[in-house]
């Protein structure tokens, strides 16, 4: 508002200027036109003061477009003002000295005498205007150069005060490094950076370390100074204080500051003075490296001699706090350029696009054909687009003369490999000599600010680098507690360093490989790899779903490569040696292989259960818990002859613990798949399943729900009577009758668990002759699916494949036959269904109350 406010009054004064400089100068010539010799002030007048009228009318376009600040308003109205007074005496004097045309010759000739009388003040009014001249050309001139030239600077009053000392310096161009040839991309951070600096001063890039942010800088720097030769180019080093000094300290040198001999004298205030001088513009300056978010805003002591320390101001105290210049800050924290310019988010530097990558690796390497044009992709690809990892790759490829496709397969052949590249510290021009050019060191030093800053943070890190580097849920990394405010803290440190990425709302997180690698190699290096193995094995352990149930697939999907990395790592093999550990692996491996049977089969799963087994046996009795539930698992992949015989051994030792805690389940377990094995036999002994079976029914788990393995147990033990023959006909239809009569609604709306059963009685009523009702249990078991878990889930298009068998072809008349075809040509010709059954009995029984069971 206040600027607004200066900026009419300027423009009402330019007007009322201009009226009366309008005036003035018509008198001018009227009077030169009829007196003839007229004195030498009246002359100079009549050439300046149009002079002034023209530049302050730009001036005044300028005021009403508003481009002018309120401190630039108030300093250019009080020139006009004077401008102003002095106009209005000349032209009181030329009322007086000017003939008109009733005046007699003598009049004209007293008044031409007047006029030359008058020429001592004329002459002083003369003066005033033309010590104003400067100012206002001045102020235009400079206007009309940045817009000419796009640089970012607004005029200030302090710029109208022609008192001001005016340096004629030649410009200073301090950048030590040269100017890349082979600068690839890039164009749209550049172009942004020039965009950004006609409305700001400060610019911040931001990025991962080696992605290029420094580069960026070298190159703006070039393409500034050949689009403006009249301005001063620094380059400050800001990756600690001491660097920053020094740079500083060069400045004042090349510039030639007073008092650089005398050691009282403050050079970094002389410098910091200099730059926030208007007067000195125009200038850019540089400040790379700036990511210690300590010495930039906080006070930091440091010894000098002895036990003598001396703090350091923060460093944000020592920059320019001009608003001419302009600055260009490279840092790796995103946070810190935020707060360097509060409201503008820093311009994020990415890796490479695979085109812009490509052309710096053709600069670099010459390719020869169509095969290194492929491979050259897979290199890239490997080098996740990092332009430090590409320059270094192909300078190793130069200096060792390796091809493409053998260096590719040195990194590809196993991690130690790659993080041998990633130490690697190939001399590289573009870069800070005093920085190391190998990646991992290059990192490391982003590693050991975000311990010292955030330790959380660094553990988080350390966590993803053992488990697989995609789509780690919070809840992984939080290893199974609540996620707290530190938690949140430490992920947005690692989110501004460019360590990670987050995904579906902050919610999963990923690390690039290369990122990853060199975390390991950190941790390798400082002896920690095992322990946040252990940790990792921990978190994932508190995590996993208890089961394998379809409800569970999709958390599953999520979590299974994490374990999968986590049981690849030397972990109970060669480095953990407890038993807590190794007993956890074990626990993982039965896990994992029962998620693996499901959707892969039994040949797939039985390396995880035989792992599991061998653990166990190292610390556990044959006849304990946790090695029998290996060996039912184990059990359940072998051959029907061989599970039979393994299982009634695992029963007679369950017979043995009877009334021991957690046997009984075990033992259910053992029953249940002995007879459903038997049952399925080619010649099954349907008397041993019938004993099987009663038993079974005597011992439903409370924990299951209301009667849902009574109800499963019933329906077999239905099957295993009606299948001894004829004779058993009237028992076998009492036992139908009486289970299906005690079906509820509730049992109806969690069909999941009775789906075994209701099969078994669909089987049975077909068995006999009874198709109408066999086709009414199957649409009645279609619907209720239906409604539980819709027409996609697995478990309806089992039952659909059960009304084919049991009920297409034998009790449906031809023109039902055909509504029913096109009702299973959905699923018939899609991938073969799992078999859902299996998830009611048996390997993947839901749990008992409580989270994981620790024997099994």
């Amino acid at each position: 508002m206040a600027e607004a406010v200066a900026a009419v009054g300027l423009a009402s004064a330019i007007v009322q200027f201009i009226d009366f400089g309008t005036k003035v100068v018509n008198r001018l010539s009227e009077f030169s036109a009829k007196v003839g010799d007229v004195p030498e002030t009246f002359r100079l007048i009549k050439v300046q003061l149009p002079l002034i009228l023209d530049t302050l009318q730009q001036t005044k376009d300028q005021a009403d477009a508003r481009q002018i600040n309120e401190e630039t308003a108030k300093a250019l109205k009080a020139v006009v003002d004077e401008c102003i007074a002095t106009v209005q005496q000349l032209d009181e004097i030329l009322t007086k000295a000017l003939p008109n045309g009733r005046d007699s010759t003598w009049q004209k000739y007293r008044k031409a005498l007047s006029s030359l009388a008058q020429d001592k003040k004329i002459s002083q009014l003369q003066a005033s205007i033309e010590r104003h001249i400067p100012i206002l050309t001045y102020y235009q001139t400079l206007v009309i150069s940045r817009s000419s030239k796009d640089l970012p600077f607004r005029p200030t009053a302090r710029t109208l005060d022609t008192n001001s000392p005016q340096r004629n310096q030649k410009p200073c161009f301090m950048v030590r490094f040269e100017q890349d040839p082979n600068f690839v991309g890039r164009e749209s951070e550049l172009k942004e950076i020039e965009e950004r600096f006609k409305e700001q001063h400060r610019i911040v890039l931001s990025g991962i370390g080696g992605v290029g942010k420094s580069q960026i800088a070298i190159e703006y720097c070039y393409r500034f100074r050949r689009k403006h030769k009249d301005a001063h180019v620094f380059w400050i080093h800001g990756s600690s204080y001491t660097r920053f000094e020094e740079s500083y300290q060069q400045i004042a040198e090349r510039l030639a500051l007073p008092g650089l001999d005398d050691p009282s004298q403050q050079t970094l205030v002389h410098v910091r003075d200099w730059l926030s001088e208007e007067a000195n513009c125009p200038w850019l300056l540089v400040l790379d490296n700036i990511d210690d978010v300590d010495i930039v805003f906080r006070p930091t002591s440091h010894s000098c001699s002895g036990s003598t320390k001396h703090t350091h101001e923060p460093l944000v105290n020592w920059l320019p706090r001009s608003s001419i210049g302009s600055m260009l800050v490279t840092t790796r924290d995103r946070r810190l350029g935020e707060r360097l310019v509060p409201g503008q988010r820093p311009i994020a530097v990415n890796p490479f696009e695979m085109k812009d990558a490509k052309c710096l690796l053709s600069k670099r390497v010459q390719l020869e054909d169509d095969v290194d044009e492929a491979l050259s992709h897979q290199l890239l690809e490997t080098l996740d687009f990092l332009p430090l990892a590409i320059t270094q790759a192909t300078a190793f490829l130069a200096e060792n003369e390796y091809s493409i496709a053998e260096y590719l397969e040195i990194l590809q052949k196993d991690d130690s490999e790659m993080k041998e590249f990633l130490a690697t510290d190939i001399y590289d021009p573009g870069r800070d000599s005093d920085l190391s050019n190998s990646i991992l060191q290059t990192w490391k030093v982003s590693f050991d600010q975000i311990r010292t800053q955030t330790p959380l943070a660094a553990e988080i890190l350390s966590l993803m680098a053992v488990l697989d580097r995609q789509a780690i849920s919070d809840r992984l990394l939080c290893r199974g507690k609540k996620i707290g405010i530190d938690f949140l803290r430490a992920i947005g440190v690692l989110k501004a360093f460019s360590m990670i990425k987050a995904e579906s709302g902050n919610k999963v997180f990923s690390t690039h490989r290369l990122v990853q690698l060199a975390t390991q190699k950190w941790l390798e290096l400082e002896g920690a790899i095992d322990r946040w193995q252990e940790i990792a094995l921990e978190s994932v352990c508190c995590c996993i779903p208890q089961t394998v149930l379809h409800k569970d697939w999709r958390e599953w999907e999520t979590i299974s490569p994490h374990v999968a990395r986590v049981l690849e790592n030397d972990t109970g093999k060669t480095t953990i040696r407890t038993q807590g550990h190794l007993t956890e692996r074990a626990w993982l491996l039965l896990k994992h292989g029962d998620y693996v049977h499901v959707q892969q089969g039994s040949e797939a799963a039985l390396p995880y259960y035989l792992e599991s087994l061998e653990l166990r046996q190292q610390f556990f009795a044959t006849d304990s818990l946790p090695v029998l539930w290996s060996k039912i698992r184990v059990a359940e992949t072998k051959q029907a002859n061989v599970a039979v015989e393994m299982f009634r051994d695992i029963l007679k030792k369950c017979e043995s613990k009877a009334g021991v805690a957690g046997y009984d389940v075990l033992e259910e377990i053992c029953l249940s798949t002995l007879a459903e094995i038997i049952l399925r036999g080619e010649e099954g002994d349907y008397k041993e399943v019938e004993k099987l079976y009663k038993k079974l029914c005597k011992k439903c788990p409370p924990y299951i729900g209301s009667g849902f393995l009574y109800f499963v147990y019933g329906s077999y033990l239905l099957e295993a009577i009606w299948k001894q023959g004829c004779h058993r006909k009237d028992e076998a239809e009492k036992l139908h009758e009486q289970m299906m009569s005690e079906l509820t609604d509730s049992h109806w709306k969690e069909i999941v668990f009775i789906l075994r059963g209701l099969t078994a009685h669909a089987d049975y009523l077909q068995g006999t002759g009874r198709y109408d009702e066999a086709e009414k249990l199957c649409e009645r078991m279609l619907e209720a699916l239906k409604l539980t878990v819709g027409e996609d889930h697995e478990h309806y298009k089992y039952i659909l494949r059960c009304y084919e068998n049991n009920c297409l072809g034998h009790c449906l008349k031809p023109d039902q036959r055909s509504r029913h075809y096109k009702l299973l040509a959905r699923i018939t010709s899609g991938p073969t269904c799992v078999d859902p059954m299996a998830e009611v009995c048996g390997r993947i029984r839901p749990p008992s109350p409580g989270k994981r069971i620790p024997h099994a």
